[in-house]
């Protein structure tokens, strides 16, 4: 791996390696200031990825729930929701489930 820079700095790192670095970036990165907003502002661009893996489980301790998902960039991610905010989730999402896809203009269909 070489880092895009001037000159190319070459990096004897393998896939464990730069997942080491992302993890102690991610590290640095979370005890930084400003930090990360703790609210999502709806309708923003975002990188997306389509159809990740998950898995969710039961916290056998307290009964929450655990929600891992998969990241092609950074791997595993893994959240413990607490059981109210994962009654609000299941209510949005059987929402947003039953809604009607809108039609595409026939320009846009495939």
């Amino acid at each position: 791996m070489t880092l895009p820079s001037t000159p190319p700095v070459p990096l004897g790192l393998d896939a464990a390696g730069v997942e080491e670095m992302l993890k102690a970036f991610g590290t640095l990165r979370a005890a930084m200031r400003p930090e990360i907003s703790k609210t999502f502002v709806p309708g923003q661009v975002v990188e997306t990825v389509s159809d990740p893996a998950w898995y969710t489980e039961l916290d056998p301790v307290w009964g929450n729930s655990w929600l891992h998902v998969r990241d092609p960039q950074f791997g595993w991610r893994h959240d413990l929701i607490p059981k109210d905010e994962a009654r609000k989730l299941v209510g949005y999402l059987q929402v947003q489930v039953n809604v009607r896809a809108p039609e595409l203009p026939p320009e846009k269909r495939n």
